[in-house]
């Protein structure tokens, strides 16, 4: 992965090893390494090992060796044990860096439209996984965020929704969300529990998009979920403004050929299972030729409507073995 580091972008390449006990339904870290990416090659910053203490390690900014002791076992990564201290800040910067990037990563794999229809109360810096906390992190957004967010829904919906805001209703301090549609002869406010699934889970996405962080990667799961796909291209057309504009990477995983075809193709990786050991593989899918060259006459998605997943996984396979 790239990360940035003041003005300047280092490549890190992190590698892991974790054995799965089911019987004792434990997992254990077995290794670890984290290497820095410099002009005449790589340097290791970081190295963890159960089958050597001389493989337990850290080096500082002047390349110095620090032995990691005390630890007989560790359960995930060793990232989750070095604090982000001034001290670890200035000895190990590319770790802290990432410890701190991932930290600020977010998953919403959870979005549920029955839980955002539902007030919140106080403050919030987001959604919140399952998108709980959308009413109020819309009611805590500035100006700016106000703005860009309304900006952004016109772009998706249209004029016919003209703006949409938290308020508080009731009970003092819970606050929930209602939107203004626009026809014609008339406007309505719509509250959030009269709104469809789709439209609550477009709000999630474009809200998401105001929460103020820079450079981190957030994770929609399967974003076709209940929503018009008469709305997916303006969708992608937004999240990728909004990447450009902050830094920041969406990882959107979907079975929806439509949503494909408004994504650029060297962006699309497909999973799948390999049939002989059932390993989860991730391919670049247009970097192979056979399918480089259907896209001379179909959209991306159109690739993936005129093939099977057998069909898909063979060719890869295929491609591998060459």
């Amino acid at each position: 992965m790239s990360l940035p580091f003041g003005k300047i972008c280092r490549k890190i390449q992190w590698e892991m090893m974790i054995n799965a006990y089911i019987n004792k339904n434990i997992m254990e870290l077995s290794s670890e390494r984290i290497m820095l990416y410099e002009e005449n090659g790589t340097r290791e910053i970081m190295s963890y090992s159960t089958s050597s203490a001389d493989d337990c390690c850290l080096y500082d900014t002047e390349g110095k060796k620090h032995a990691i002791e005390g630890i007989s076992e560790i359960h995930s990564s060793f990232l989750k044990m070095i604090s982000l201290s001034d001290e670890n800040k200035r000895n190990y910067p590319v770790l802290t860096e990432l410890k701190q990037y991932l930290i600020d990563s977010d998953s919403f794999e959870l979005l549920s439209p029955e839980k955002m229809r539902l007030s919140s109360r106080g403050f919030a810096d987001s959604i919140g996984n399952a998108g709980e906390k959308l009413p109020s992190f819309i009611k805590s957004m500035n100006e700016k965020q106000k703005q860009d967010f309304n900006h952004n829904i016109k772009a998706v919906f249209g004029d016919h929704l003209a703006a949409v805001d938290a308020k508080t209703k009731g009970t003092p301090g819970w606050t929930q969300i209602i939107s203004t549609e626009r026809y014609l002869k008339k406007s309505m406010p719509i509250e959030s529990k009269n709104m469809s699934d789709g439209v609550l889970r477009l709000l999630a996405f474009l809200a998401v998009i105001e929460i103020n962080k820079k450079c981190i990667t957030m994770l929609f799961d399967e974003i076709e979920n209940g929503i018009n796909l008469n709305y997916a291209e303006k969708l992608i057309e937004v999240l990728k403004k909004s990447c450009i504009k902050k830094g920041n990477q969406f990882i959107v995983t979907t079975h929806s050929t439509t949503f494909m075809d408004y994504v650029d193709k060297e962006e699309i990786i497909y999973l799948y299972r390999d049939p002989e050991n059932g390993f989860t593989r991730a391919a670049a899918l247009f970097d192979n030729p056979v399918f480089g060259r259907k896209l001379e006459c179909f959209y991306p998605g159109e690739v993936f409507m005129n093939m099977s997943n057998e069909e898909i996984v063979t060719t890869l396979l295929k491609n591998r073995e060459g």
